[in-house]
């Protein structure tokens, strides 16, 4: 230590009080032992497997007899993690062969949940003349309640973490006292030593007469600085947040120096810091037929981590974050995925969403490769589009899926105003086949080139129709008014028409293999005059 270098040294001592998370829903459990010898949850928890694994350690039972589903949590903040009463649920369900739910009171979550620990923190730092940090100390005591666990391994972290001090000497101590046994409460550890430091950093601006932030930022760590645990930083951004701050109204508004109404206004500031846990995740995503995207997950959902996971996979797929459907499983659904807490989980199941939608574009690149009979290298996946081989130079031309379903609410619209009835979606024609009572039959499908039909002379867009289905009734008993007549763009929409060319009726199918670009949103708008 070289406090004794030091031109000045100032030394606080705080004292802590236990602090409750106080998360509205009380702790419950339903639990049921059933016939097959298994232990079926259901608890509102921050964590699926930590809590089947916790229940399967109590019950002495393997993992794979314990099956937790998550509900929606009422606030956790940490305090959700333990687990209190779903092994007691078990047992009591196995003794009364039926399904047990049990809930804790306002005074049972108080008496025999964890809070956040107390304790006393002593923190002293020495400066040069200049206000530059050339030593640190730190005694950390905090309340661990009945059993070990007051967190003071994250404390001891963060305590000088958002400073570069080249001297440290930090002492954590966990203190067994007549109380409930601690549990985590956001940033655990963290906040307390923050209080501290600040405090005494507070204490040395005010006696150097320096500006709050300047000071902060003369002593800033950043990229590159060495922590007391030994590592040194990766890029870090305390230093891009502490200027931001200074530009900011907030910090450079005028403050009214006597009291309003017996009140004076005041302003601080104060650095945290707090560390990624990482640890694992699992995500599964399915893509359904009609575009959209389900995505399952292990991660507890306790402040919106559903939407930004959900966005991380939609940024990879290049289609809009309400085209991805996430939803949180049960144990038995999903791979093994830890708690909901540590700041870890729009990093780390983020970027297992990352990796997942990765994955899925790579599997559609491979099927659309063996679809088109091209090589997969010939492949393009942009913002929800595939183009290959020949479509590769008009990929700019691509509309895309919102412009595509854009002008297909358009062609409903069409279609509703006009009385044009819309047959339904389907693969290939059989839906069409079932609105003329199976009496269709097909003769040719999907030749790849313009082949003449008599009463498509005239057709407006025939001379674009790349490929084409046709179909005749297997009797001679076609209706008077009707000339069947299916034409296939590019894969997109077919349509029904009389004798004379009025449109009578359009389908869609969902076996897209060509792109629908610009030029054929052209056609379809000039045809039906949209």
């Amino acid at each position: 230590m070289h406090l004794k270098k030091c031109d000045l040294v100032v030394e606080k001592e705080v004292e802590l009080q236990t602090v409750h998370q106080g998360y509205i829903e009380p702790h419950s459990g339903t639990a049921i032992w059933d016939e097959d010898d298994r232990v079926k949850v259901w608890t509102s928890t921050q964590g699926s497997f930590s809590n089947r694994d916790s229940v399967s350690k109590v019950l002495n039972l393997d993992v794979s007899r314990v099956k937790v589903t998550p509900m929606e949590i009422g606030g956790g903040f940490g305090g959700k993690i333990p687990v209190y009463l779903e092994p007691i649920a078990a047992v009591l369900s196995k003794k009364s062969r039926r399904p047990v739910q049990l809930v804790m009171s306002r005074t049972d979550v108080f008496d025999a949940s964890g809070p956040a620990p107390g304790g006393k923190v002593i923190v002293k730092i020495g400066v040069d003349k200049n206000g530059k940090m050339l030593a640190g100390y730190a005694d950390i005591r905090l309340e661990a309640g009945g059993y070990p666990e007051a967190f003071i391994e994250a404390a001891a972290k963060c305590v000088f973490s958002c400073y570069d001090i080249p001297s440290m000497d930090i002492e954590a101590y966990d203190v067994l006292v007549n109380k409930p046994s601690s549990a985590p409460y956001r940033a655990p550890g963290s906040p307390q030593v923050a209080f501290a430091t600040e405090t005494v950093v507070d204490e040395i601006c005010k006696k150097l007469d320096m500006d709050l932030i300047d000071f902060r930022l003369l002593n800033v760590a950043e990229k590159g600085t060495r922590t007391a645990l030994g590592p040194k930083y990766r890029k870090i951004g305390l230093k891009e947040v502490l200027e931001a701050a200074k530009k900011s109204d907030h910090w450079n508004s005028k403050l009214e120096k006597k009291s309003v109404n017996g009140k004076v206004r005041g302003r601080g500031i104060a650095s945290g810091y707090w560390f990624n846990i990482g640890e694992k995740s699992a995500v599964n995503l399915s893509l359904n037929m009609d575009g959209t995207v389900i995505l399952t997950e292990g991660s507890t959902d306790i402040g919106g981590s559903r939407a930004s996971i959900a966005m991380q996979a939609a940024e990879v797929l290049g289609i809009n974050a309400e085209s991805v459907r996430p939803s949180v499983v049960d144990t038995d659904s999903i791979g093994h995925t830890d708690v909901t807490g540590g700041s870890r989980t729009t990093y780390a199941t983020g970027y297992a969403a990352y990796k997942a939608a990765h994955m899925l574009v790579d599997e559609i690149t491979s099927k659309a490769a063996k679809i088109w009979d091209i090589p997969e290298g010939d492949i393009i996946y942009k913002d929800g589009i595939l183009s290959g081989g020949e479509f590769q130079e008009n990929n700019d031309n691509n509309i895309g899926l919102k412009n595509r379903n854009e002008f297909e609410n358009n062609l409903i619209n069409h279609c509703i105003d006009n009385k044009i009835p819309i047959i339904g979606v389907c693969r290939g024609m059989q839906i069409l086949n079932n609105f003329f009572g199976g009496k269709l039959e097909k003769i040719d499908n999907h030749v790849g080139k313009y082949h003449e039909i008599n009463n498509l002379s005239d057709f407006p867009i025939s001379k674009k129709v790349n490929s084409y289905h046709e179909f005749k009734l297997s009797r001679d008993e076609l209706p008077e008014n009707f000339e069947i007549i299916a034409t296939d763009l590019d894969g997109e929409i077919e349509s029904i028409l009389d004798k004379k060319n009025n449109l009578l009726g359009i389908m869609w199918h969902p076996e897209r293999n060509d792109p629908f670009d610009t030029n054929d949103l052209k056609l379809f708008n000039e045809f039906f005059n949209l």
